[in-house]
């Protein structure tokens, strides 16, 4: 953990993402630690991977497909169509080639952030919804925030997914296929 907490605050952030991006970082970084201790899990792996969950997105589409084809999985074609949805994976490739970092947990919980999967660890669920979720965002009230956050993981995961799609379908993007797959996971979770 001692090299992500080293990347902690600006400087080597800052090198990858603005400002702008390095504050949303931080919010998503307190929502996700008080979500890991609200369901009991390590808070500084939630700390952590909330801070770093975005030091891609700021990356052009050409370098984000040529970092995710060195992470040993295939690049898809909506991948290919909408390289942004490769900015989780293309960043556990720089945490973990720039930076030497191999806490498996928070790698996948940064490489799943922007699509989720089926199959998701409980930190990757907790920085899903906080990259959602996190203050500073203006396309969800208050209201909403306070009723989806008290929900349980899966619920809030669930209704997270369910605001996504909706917005999508709004502009008319095509769903990510492990997002629905992750979406109907979740529903036979609930009648189980």
């Amino acid at each position: 953990m001692k090299n992500i907490i080293s990347i902690n605050n600006s400087a080597d952030l800052r090198k990858y993402i603005s400002y702008q991006r390095f504050k949303h970082s931080r919010q998503v970084s307190m929502l996700a630690k008080r979500l890991c201790i609200r369901y009991g899990t390590e808070p500084d792996k939630g700390r952590a991977a909330g801070l770093m969950h975005d030091i891609a997105r700021e990356m052009n589409g050409e370098l984000l497909l040529n970092l995710a084809m060195t992470d040993g999985n295939k690049i898809t074609s909506w991948e290919r169509k909408r390289p942004v949805l490769l900015h989780g994976r293309a960043g556990a490739v720089i945490l973990k080639r720039d930076f030497g970092f191999n806490d498996s947990e928070i790698l996948e919980a940064v490489r799943n952030h922007v699509t989720g999967k089926p199959g998701m660890s409980l930190l990757s669920k907790i920085i899903f919804v906080s990259d959602f979720l996190e203050p500073a965002r203006v396309f969800i009230d208050s209201e909403q925030r306070k009723r989806i956050m008290s929900m349980d993981i899966d619920s809030m995961l669930a209704e997270v997914l369910s605001m996504i799609f909706c917005y999508l379908e709004r502009e008319k993007k095509e769903i990510a296929p492990p997002s629905i797959a992750l979406y109907k996971e979740l529903q036979c979770v609930k009648f189980r």
